[in-house]
């Protein structure tokens, strides 16, 4: 079976296909940081472009964004000018965090308390 396998290995490595190019380790590493590189300029550009879009009000923020304070307060009061909107906005970002800190509290203790009743 060795000699079998052996065969095979040398038929596929003498097949002329066209599609198939041999590449180094060395060239798949550059290409690979190359294709990492564009990814993560186009993952910055999408974001910069989405965090002004907020700042301007053309995208609502979504949850995710208010809980992690996507907003930069610089990039709103400039865009806003008014500094009482972004403590108006700021407060709002607070009240969410806590009612949403709050329900995530009972949500576990119920969860809790169900499973103990399981048991």
């Amino acid at each position: 079976m060795g000699a079998e396998e052996a065969a095979m290995e040398q038929e596929k490595l003498s097949c002329n296909n066209p599609r198939t190019v041999p590449i180094t380790e060395a060239q798949f590493l550059s290409w690979k940081r190359q294709k990492d590189a564009e990814a993560s300029a186009k993952r910055d550009e999408t974001a910069r472009k989405r965090a002004e879009d907020i700042a301007l009000g053309a995208v609502q923020m979504n949850g995710r964004d208010l809980w992690i304070g996507a907003t930069d307060n610089e990039v709103l009061a400039k865009n806003k000018g008014s500094e009482d909107k972004v403590l108006a906005k700021n407060k709002c970002i607070n009240a969410f965090k806590a009612v949403a800190t709050l329900w995530l509290i009972l949500y576990l203790e119920s969860s809790l308390a169900t499973m103990r009743l399981m048991k």
